[in-house]
């Protein structure tokens, strides 16, 4: 069996269809009803998928190239931006449901009065299957819209046609972002556009012009293997007026159209409009000519080489901290008093958890060299083990041998006046095949930043280390972490640390990787025999996402 039908439940043959329209410039209701007339107008075409260009609602905000501010035209822009959650979204959701079809509709999002170039994809029974934002506005877009957090990579979704996926403008210029969709096997790709005006072989950039951008999203489907849909909007008089472009760098012409559809080997499948013309373009595509050019490359598969070559992501949802006052500290101790009773005796001092994650590579005999000054370094203020922590290396964590490989460090760098010290973790673990020497391997790192409880009284350190032993009896043995060891020592070394200690707790998801991980890891001895060697006394440290 050939067909992706066949292996997929996936149709073999799609109507796809992209739209070549002027938007309702700085019109919200306008615009989508707008949009649901080319919906319905591309639903009686036979299209079971339509595309739409950047920021197609509420318009794409040309005058940026115009001049650096215009603070009337950007209070209406925002006013008549598009809202998720608002009753003209759930107009266009219902239209495509009504008509069978799925939607990537571009827009301008507004969120509490901050915009962001969006798509949208909408399934053909309404619900929205991924809202994504541009990862980075360009250039002058900057001066009014926002950029993306990790949530914006999630832009690969399963539809009745095939895996969907979508990505605004220049971010087609963007090698580490389009190979993260090449890698979630996409097979029909948006690519959203403004309008785009053949290059007059002046100073104006090539790769801004209708040939440049053309060439960016073919470019995409030949790497890609996918099929492309090219949408762009037109400018007419109308927009030029309302934009106020008429002395701008561009789109102070009317055109601006040049949409098409390309196939999986960089084909175009659609005869041009001309750049004035509005309508809509179709085509029927055969995801088999996936498969034939997959045959010939897969730069995420057989045509590939990711021993050594690799790609690093963070799909976290970087959130401004709460506000820091006397109630959020109360608060935070209601939250966690069954878990910490003693936090509403002690003198807390709470920071904002950061984090980087990074991998660097080097030999085997390298890292034998490293490790023990890295050990040596790390003692001066305590090493904690702890899988909780770092979450993502849980796995690794948990079934590393007795090895360099198994070393996992996590060292306090630095503590400053405020009890806010950085640290950072790794754990090495071979890169490929059994990582006999002379093999690459690779060191997983991350910094963060905690906080340190200050806890001055012998007592109440001594409740405190009792209550975090007791734990690991009290465990659900149903896969949640739980503390699994404690070791305590003083920090002495440093003037500053003075009157805190550290405690190093480890934290596992099951009782077996416990016992594995706390007879065979080298790295978690280490501490106990750092831990032995400091004056008695116990602190804690804790991350406020355990907090909040």
């Amino acid at each position: 069996m050939t067909k992706l039908e066949s292996h997929q439940g996936q149709k073999q043959h799609v109507r796809v269809a992209v739209t070549q329209a002027e938007p309702e410039w700085l019109d919200l209701q306008g615009s989508v009803d707008k949009t649901c007339a080319l919906i319905d107008e591309a639903a009686k075409g036979g299209a079971e998928l339509l595309a739409f260009p950047e920021c197609w609602i509420t318009g794409y905000p040309a005058w940026i190239w115009s001049r650096p501010v215009d603070a009337d035209l950007t209070c209406k822009y925002i006013k008549n931006s598009l809202r998720t959650d608002g009753p003209e979204m759930a107009r266009v959701q219902q239209c495509a449901a009504d008509n069978n079809i799925v939607v990537v509709l571009g827009f301008s999002e507004n969120f509490h009065h901050s915009l962001y170039i969006s798509q949208a994809v909408i399934d053909s029974d309404g619900k929205i299957l991924a809202l994504r934002r541009k990862i980075k506005a360009t250039h002058m877009e900057r001066t009014i819209f926002g950029d993306a957090s990790g949530d914006a990579l999630t832009s690969v979704v399963d539809t009745r046609m095939g895996r969907v996926g979508a990505l605004s403008c220049w971010e087609h210029t963007q090698p580490l972002l389009k190979y993260y969709l090449y890698s979630q096997r996409e097979q029909i790709h948006v690519a959203a556009w403004p309008p785009l005006y053949t290059h007059k072989g002046e100073k104006e950039l090539w790769s801004m012009s209708r040939e440049g951008a053309r060439a960016l999203s073919q470019c995409y489907a030949i790497e890609s293997q996918s099929f492309v849909l090219h949408a762009t909007s037109v400018m007419t008089e109308t927009g030029i007026v309302a934009m106020r472009t008429e002395e701008g760098m561009i789109m102070g012409t009317p055109g601006g159209g040049s949409s098409a559809i390309f196939g999986p080997d960089g084909r175009i499948l659609t005869q041009d409009l001309l750049e004035n013309e509005e309508g809509i373009l179709y085509a029927t595509i055969d995801m088999d000519d996936i498969l034939k050019c997959k045959s010939f490359i897969d730069v995420c598969g057989h045509y590939s080489r990711p021993e050594m070559l690799w790609l690093g992501v963070d799909r976290d949802v970087k959130k401004h901290p709460p506000v820091r006052d006397a109630n959020h500290i109360t608060t935070l101790r209601h939250k966690r008093h069954a878990a910490l009773p003693y936090l509403d005796q002690s003198e807390v001092r709470i920071a904002r958890l950061l984090e980087c994650i990074g991998i660097q590579s080097m030999r085997r005999h390298d890292i034998m060299q490293t490790c023990p000054s890295r050990l040596e370094i790390t003692a001066r203020l305590g090493l904690v083990l702890t899988a909780d922590q770092t979450r993502k290396l849980r796995h690794d964590i948990a079934m590393v041998p007795q090895r360099a490989e198994g070393v996992f460090l996590y060292e306090l760098a630095r503590i400053e006046d405020d009890g806010v010290c950085d640290c950072s973790s790794g754990i090495i673990r071979p890169a490929n095949g059994d990582g006999v020497d002379g093999s690459i391997w690779m060191i997983e790192w991350r910094v963060t930043r905690v906080t340190l409880f200050k806890i001055p009284k012998k007592e109440d350190q001594q409740y405190l280390l009792g209550l975090y032993k007791e734990m690991p009896q009290k465990a659900v043995k149903d896969g949640k972490p739980y503390i699994a060891s404690v070791q305590a020592g003083k920090a002495k070394s440093d003037q500053r640390a003075q009157g805190f200690t550290v405690v190093a707790i480890s934290t596992f998801s099951s009782q077996e990787d416990f016992n594995y991980y706390d007879t065979q890891c080298a790295a978690h001895l280490e501490l106990r025999t750092f831990a032995k060697s400091v004056n008695e006394g116990v602190a804690m440290i804790y991350f406020e996402n355990e907090l909040a």
